[in-house]
């Protein structure tokens, strides 16, 4: 499967798709493949890390280890990371990407679909259809963990969706990092579960109630270790709550400031 030549045309693809992707200015490129497509992902620079220090020390002063940052190399590690965990988690049996060529600075993936966000607008108006689809994300999450694995970067853009005759199909994708280079499996899936409710929260302007039993739900049946450390989230920044000028700020903003509202439900029934 690896090949480090460019000029290597793989998966059948036409030799004028293949030019055209690569001279492709956009990091990730679509190929159409007969009546299918494929995804090809180019090679990025690594990123600073002083940011990523900054939150990894805040992070140990609230003992918060969940909120660590996780390392993200870039270039060609990035590349074999995510390559390494698309392999990992198709064994487990997640609906992730199929790994179908890589070189040092590519790597050609299949596809999963749309992605979960459009179709969350596309309903904007729909509550209830909204739940259920959220409800099949966190069905789908539930899964993952189940099999003992874990996302790279858990957010609602990073989750895909086909409709079918017998509902939604869920899928993840991006894994250029690898959380367990900094953390434990506990907490990288408390860190899953928190970044999924923050980011999904965008989408609950008329059905925030729905959205918290939603959540309450989830967390109820976690495993304790897991759930201390959201209680833990909820207990050091409940004061988030009382912030003013929520809306005024932005959706960011007002999204951070609900989340140990949303996340105390499910929590409150377990003690440090």
């Amino acid at each position: 499967m690896n090949n480090s030549d460019k000029s290597t045309i793989p998966y059948g693809i036409t030799e004028s798709a293949w030019q055209s992707a690569l001279e492709n200015p956009s990091r990730i490129v679509t190929i159409e493949v007969g009546e299918s497509r494929v995804w090809l992902k180019k090679i990025t620079p690594a990123e600073g890390d002083f940011g990523r220090r900054l939150l990894t020390k805040f992070s140990k002063y609230l003992d918060l280890p969940m909120l660590s940052a996780v390392h993200q190399p870039g270039g060609c590690e990035a590349l074999a990371t995510e390559a390494g965990r698309l392999q990992q988690l198709h064994a487990a049996g997640i609906n992730v990407p199929r790994l179908l060529w890589q070189s040092d600075e590519m790597i050609l993936m299949s596809d999963l679909g749309r992605r979960f966000t459009n179709y969350l607008k596309q309903h904007r108006d729909n509550p209830e259809l909204k739940i259920a689809a959220i409800r099949q994300a966190f069905k789908a999450l539930n899964n993952l963990h189940g099999r003992g694995q874990y996302l790279s970067q858990a957010f609602a853009r990073n989750i895909t969706v086909i409709e079918n005759e017998e509902g939604l199909e869920i899928g993840f994708i991006d894994f250029e990092d690898d959380p367990l280079a900094t953390m434990s499996l506990e907490n990288a899936q408390a860190r899953d579960l928190l970044l999924l409710v923050y980011s999904l929260s965008k989408y609950i302007d008329n059905c925030q109630q729905q959205y918290q039993s939603l959540v309450s739900a989830q967390i109820e049946p976690l495993a304790d270790d897991i759930k201390l450390q959201l209680k833990q989230f909820v207990n050091k920044f409940g004061w988030l709550e009382k912030l003013p000028g929520k809306r005024r700020f932005g959706n960011g903003y007002w999204r951070l400031t609900m989340i140990p509202a949303v996340l105390r439900a499910g929590t409150n029934g377990h003690s440090d």
